[in-house]
């Protein structure tokens, strides 16, 4: 058994010979390149089948546009990712590919022509969500204000009005804060070129210090200082988070602005590439991205099927 477990072993790698000498060779052109990528991609791809992690894949609607991992193919098989249009129709959660036409800015016999379908789709796309992202600025705006308003009634309560608490409280206070920068304290609500999140963590650094304090619990003023200062913290956490979220929408849009200056040329369907691919080949969708969001106009539609037809001769 040994021996026989060996052989297959050496058989393996004997087999893998002609692309080991592809993958380590000096050449420069597209696919060597691109193949460390690839396999890496492919690797994962075989792993998850393996694993049984997908029972249901996104539908994807006759016309819309997707972004497709093509991988490393032979001759003119198209490499490398490539938007394509979706042709199949009455697609289904449980169908795990999907036939498409690629998508090319250079045109070639057996190309269709879609002229800038794609940039009208996806400027229709990014109207829709105007409203929204004026509604992102406003609410960046309030998380702003509340997030400001927090940090000055911080100062104003408890720095500023330091001399209306007792002398064995502001003593603690002082020792507490003397964590934070030199040049920090005197204008701390001042200091906005200081991140909101490191400002926090020096108040978090200040309320442990204070927290670890023999008289802590039985100085009835300093916990009392204590928990208003957690909560507050956790009122903060609460905007932090928000900001985070609309920061991310905004990156969001603003690339999908980009996609739309860096497509702005004509398109062409390429119908000799029509090819059936997995649907993990597909690109993860996104709310803020061309792929799965944008779909060609019926005419363009047609148009394609016309063509299919003609260029099969069915």
């Amino acid at each position: 058994m040994p021996n026989l477990i060996s052989e297959i072993l050496s058989n393996k790698i004997n087999k893998l010979q002609p692309f080991t000498d592809f993958y380590f060779s000096d050449n420069e052109d597209f696919k060597s390149k691109m193949m460390p990528n690839w396999i890496e991609t492919y690797g994962h791809f075989l792993n998850n089948e393996l694993t049984g992690r997908q029972k249901f894949y996104p539908i994807l609607k006759q016309g819309t546009i997707i972004m497709i991992n093509f991988g490393i193919n032979v001759g003119e098989e198209l490499s490398g990712p490539h938007f394509g249009i979706v042709i199949n129709a009455n697609d289904d959660k449980r169908i795990g590919k999907i036939t498409v036409l690629p998508l090319t800015s250079k045109y070639h016999k057996g190309h269709v022509r879609l002229g800038k379908n794609i940039v009208d789709e996806t400027l229709a796309l990014i109207s829709t969500k105007q409203a929204e992202l004026k509604e992102i600025r406003n609410e960046l705006d309030r998380s702003t204000g509340i997030t400001d308003n927090l940090i000055n009634n911080f100062i104003d309560t408890h720095v500023t009005n330091i001399d209306s608490l007792s002398h064995e409280t502001m003593q603690i206070l002082i020792e507490a804060f003397s964590i934070m920068p030199s040049n920090f304290s005197d204008d701390f609500e001042a200091r906005t070129e200081v991140h909101i999140k490191n400002k926090m963590q020096y108040v978090r650094s200040f309320l442990e210090k204070i927290s670890k304090n023999p008289n802590f619990e039985s100085n009835s003023e300093l916990s009392s200082f204590y928990y208003d200062m957690t909560a507050l913290l956790s009122s903060m956490d609460i905007s932090i988070k928000q900001l985070d979220i609309i920061r991310y929408r905004l990156s969001g849009l603003e690339n999908l602005k980009r996609q739309l200056v860096k497509y702005n040329n004509d398109s062409f369907a390429d119908i000799k590439n029509m090819t059936t691919v997995s649907k993990t080949r597909v690109n993860k969708l996104s709310e803020y991205d061309i792929s799965g969001n944008v779909s060609i106009s019926p005419d363009s539609l047609n148009k394609i099927k016309e063509n299919i037809h003609s260029f099969l001769n069915i």
